[in-house]
C-alpha cells in the first residue's frame, strides 16, 4: 500500500516525485516507492542523493524505507557507494508485500555491511520500528 493511502501521510512532511519514483520526507525517515518496471542502479539513484542529503542536513541520523509497491529490480553490488552517498542512514528497512520480495531481501542482506537492514510486512509496522530505532 502506497505511503499516501496510510494514515502515516499525516506525518509527511514533503512529497518529491522522481524519475525513479517518489521520495517521502518525514521526521528523521525517507520513504522510496520505485517505479514499475525501473533498475534501480547508482547512476539512476544519484537523483535521490541530492535531495535527501539537503533535507536532513540538519538532521543527525535517519532511516530509509523503500515500500516495494511495484515490481523494480536493483544493482546490489551498488549498495556500498549508495550508503557512502547518503552517511546519516543509520537503518535500511524494505516493506516487502510479497514472497518474491521477501527472498529478494535476504540476498540483498548480503550487500549491506555497515548499516542496519530489516524487512518488513507492513509500512506500519516499519515506520513504528524505524522511529523507535531512530530515537534510541
Amino acid at each position: 500500500m502506497t505511503l499516501e493511502l496510510t494514515p502515516i501521510k499525516e506525518d509527511i512532511l514533503k512529497i518529491m516525485p522522481l524519475k525513479t519514483g517518489v521520495l517521502y520526507f518525514l521526521k528523521n525517515l525517507v520513504c522510496i516507492e520505485v517505479n514499475e518496471g525501473v533498475h534501480l542502479d547508482l547512476n539512476l539513484s544519484k537523483e535521490i542523493f541530492e535531495p535527501i542529503n539537503s533535507f536532513y542536513k540538519d538532521t543527525e541520523t535517519i532511516a530509509f524505507l523503500s515500500n516495494r509497491t511495484k515490481d523494480f529490480s536493483i544493482e546490489a553490488l551498488d549498495y556500498p557507494k549508495f550508503f557512502k552517498a547518503l552517511p546519516k542512514i543509520k537503518l535500511f528497512g524494505v516493506v516487502y508485500y510479497n514472497l518474491n520480495n521477501r527472498y529478494n531481501i535476504e540476498i540483498e542482506k548480503q550487500f549491506i555491511v555497515n548499516v542496519p537492514f530489516k524487512g518488513f510486512k507492513s509500512l506500519n509496522e516499519a515506520y513504528t520500528y524505524s522511529n523507535t530505532y531512530i530515537n534510541s
